[in-house]
């Protein structure tokens, strides 16, 4: 009886995952998506959520982007330059501010 419910339980993921593919291929937003998972495949609101989550974790992963990564390390370049002329004016509060946003920025 256990046995049965972990097999159905995987099916179900494996099928959502599959579905998740294909309308994510499709451009369809994440609410779109999850929203057709829970009205016409019966999945609970929760589980789809968690479906899609996974989907997404296992696609490329945003650092990865070369595109993105450049836009990044620009943003970061900005800030710095803003800081290197807070700190020229001595201006303590906007170096704590932009010193904070560029932690922030590198973190992630």
């Amino acid at each position: 009886m256990q046995t049965d419910y972990h097999e159905k339980a995987r099916l179900i993921r494996e099928e959502s995952t599959s579905i998740i593919a294909s309308l994510h291929a499709e451009g369809l937003s994440r609410k779109e998506i999850t929203d057709i998972l829970v009205a016409d495949h019966g999945v609970p609101q929760s589980s789809a959520y968690r479906f899609y989550s996974a989907f997404i974790s296992q696609q490329e992963e945003p650092w990865d982007n070369p595109q993105l990564n450049s836009t990044r390390s620009k943003a970061i370049q900005a800030l710095e330059r803003l800081l290197e002329d807070a700190e020229n004016r001595d201006d303590k509060t906007e170096i704590k501010e932009i010193s904070s946003i560029i932690l922030k920025a590198v973190k992630r």
